[in-house]
């Protein structure tokens, strides 16, 4: 026999034994029916269920700024001379009037008893050209003494006068110098910033102490020239403040009318409501609205976290099943569904 044909025996009986097999019986009395494998089991049944629906929000134009004082006032020196004492600190509430440093009087002092000795002579000066113009009017009516004699007496008489006017004035000038010798608060609130010490030189117009109004509170923000037109003064806005978690109301108090050609944008000033733990100099957001559009919201406490995946529990049929989705801005304990969700959908949370 050939090869070939043993070849093809070979593959017939191998073909035999297995259809033989095939009809032997396993020990197994169950049959797998044919059809799709059964889905697993859905999640459980939420505590909260709620069916999407779109809403109108405003779209938020959000601009950045800086807490500022509206009452803030920079303390200089009006005389020239040693600072001796320094009454407050930094952080130190004050009073409008109160004490803030004292610098050394005694030049101020003697400048003040120079101002008076100045117009005591001044006027005993004028009491003596009083004296000599009336001696010589009387002398012109006997004829004993000549027009032009008396006209110098009254020359003298009235440059005596002004003399005195002008030493009373030197005399004042030196009792206020004498008093700003004495350095107080122009307002109440704050010292924000001490800048002397005891020793230092003051000298006019050098910042001693910087001093704010700590409840008097705005924010300052640069907003865009494209959205300008979009705001007014005594409008309402909302103002984030990062630092405390706080959004708060506040309104537009003033715009300054021109924009900075470097950043093209308005400074616009934002009065604030009295808030805790907010001070000069924190960040904050304003946030004003320049349009309207279609938006889903969904209750925060709706979402679940794994990582950075976010997902929400939604009913598909008669199941409840995981839905991966995008998210946006969170307002209010409403968060915003960017993908992920259509209006009509049901989701839950316990």
């Amino acid at each position: 026999m050939s090869i070939r044909l043993r070849h093809i025996s070979a593959l017939a009986i191998i073909a035999a034994a297995i259809a033989t097999l095939a009809l032997v019986p396993t020990g197994c009395s169950d049959e797998i029916a044919p059809g799709r494998v059964a889905p697993p089991e859905g999640l459980p049944e939420p505590a909260n269920e709620l069916t999407i629906e779109r809403t109108r929000r405003p779209t938020l134009y959000e601009a950045v700024g800086t807490v500022r004082s509206r009452s803030t006032a920079t303390v200089s020196s009006q005389v020239a001379g040693r600072i001796v004492s320094v009454d407050v600190d930094a952080g130190t509430p004050v009073e409008r009037g109160s004490s803030l440093c004292r610098i050394d009087e005694e030049k101020a002092t003697a400048r003040l008893e120079q101002a008076r000795s100045g117009l005591r002579a001044a006027e005993a000066n004028r009491d003596q050209t009083d004296t000599s113009y009336v001696r010589f009017e009387k002398l012109l009516r006997v004829n004993a003494a000549t027009q032009e004699q008396l006209e110098a007496a009254l020359s003298a008489n009235l440059q005596a006068i002004a003399n005195v006017d002008a030493a009373s004035q030197r005399l004042r000038e030196s009792e206020i110098a004498l008093e700003h010798t004495q350095v107080v608060s122009p307002i109440a609130g704050v010292v924000e910033r001490r800048l002397v010490e005891p020793g230092d030189l003051a000298l006019p117009g050098k910042p001693l102490f910087v001093i704010h109004h700590p409840k008097d509170l705005r924010l300052e923000a640069g907003v865009r020239e494209g959205v300008i037109d979009r705001i007014r003064i005594g409008q309402q806005v909302m103002v984030e403040l990062v630092a405390t978690h706080q959004t708060v109301t506040g309104t537009i108090s003033e715009i300054v009318p021109s924009a900075d050609p470097v950043s093209r944008s308005f400074q616009v000033k934002v009065a604030l409501p009295p808030a805790e733990g907010v001070y000069p100099g924190m960040f904050g957001k304003l946030r004003v609205p320049i349009d309207e559009r279609e938006v889903i919201f969904i209750p925060s406490a709706s979402i679940v976290r794994v990582g950075q995946l976010t997902t929400v529990r939604t009913r598909v049929g008669d199941r409840w099943e995981r839905r991966y989705v995008s998210l946006g801005e969170e307002r209010d304990a409403q968060i915003e569904v960017l993908a992920g969700l259509s209006a009509g959908d049901t989701i839950g949370w316990d």
